[in-house]
């Protein structure tokens, strides 16, 4: 039932059908059946997964969903694009937008036998990207589904857009560092890396330590886009998105 659910998500996916319940995942409500579900999803995706997103990584994005902790999401590279790209509104669902810091792992980050911690995770990142993610879904009201079907719809995501990397990522104060995020030039949504976990890096230190419960690691060349400082923005009539994280850099993109 776990693996049909998996199908049915891939295939509304393809076809822009939109589901009402994921009915197999109604059935066998957890936590870990969702993840179940997100792996298989991943498995027969059709495309590399390359990375994570982390989602509800704030009090306020948790309380909106009914969560206690965030969750994570599977990133593939033909879901992954440079800044500039033009995408089509077509191919989406009910598109949001988020500006977020994405980082990328330099070094496996294998248990250790304790959890590991913000340095552990700081030691292994290499690079800062300004991204953008697209938050999608494959429902007909979302609004209407469990958690555990946000988990399981691979927490939610659409596509990630991201910028140029910046190697030399300490030098930059994450606590108070804004994204401004905005639709057609003007600012739509705003904050700091603090709304992130109290710190961006901190959630890829939850992200580590999880995926790590799962049998799972975040591996060398993963990115992780760690959640919104921005909140979360929909517009019907959007063409140009952009998010610029100051002297990090910008990123951007067109739907059509």
């Amino acid at each position: 039932m776990l693996e049909q659910s998996a199908i049915t998500l891939r295939n509304a996916r393809r076809s822009g059908t939109p589901l009402e319940r994921l009915a197999g995942l109604r059935d066998q409500p957890s936590m870990e059946n969702a993840y179940k579900v997100q792996e298989h999803y991943g498995a027969i995706h059709g495309s590399k997964s390359i990375g994570y997103k982390v989602g509800a990584a704030s009090e306020v994005s948790q309380r909106l969903i009914g969560a206690t902790e965030p969750f994570y999401g599977l990133l593939f590279d033909g879901e992954t694009y440079k800044s500039g790209t033009r995408l089509h509104r077509r191919d989406f669902f009910e598109p949001g937008m988020e500006g977020e810091f994405a980082f990328r792992i330099g070094k496996d980050l294998t248990a250790s036998g304790r959890p590991l911690t913000f340095d552990d995770v700081g030691q292994v990142i290499e690079a800062v990207m300004p991204a953008i993610e697209i938050c999608d879904h494959r429902f007909k009201a979302w609004q209407a589904v469990t958690l555990e079907e946000i988990i399981a719809d691979n927490a939610f995501h659409g596509a990630l857009v991201v910028g140029e990397a910046v190697a030399d990522w300490r030098q930059y104060d994450y606590l108070t560092h804004e994204i401004l995020l905005s639709h057609d030039g003007d600012i739509v949504g705003q904050g700091p890396g603090a709304l992130v976990l109290g710190h961006p890096v901190q959630s890829v230190t939850w992200l580590a330590n999880k995926l790590i419960q799962h049998g799972m690691y975040l591996k060398a060349g993963d990115i992780v886009a760690a959640g919104t400082c921005t909140g979360l923005h929909y517009s019907t009539a959007v063409h140009c998105v952009s998010a610029s994280l100051g002297e990090i850099g910008e990123v951007s993109f067109h739907l059509d």
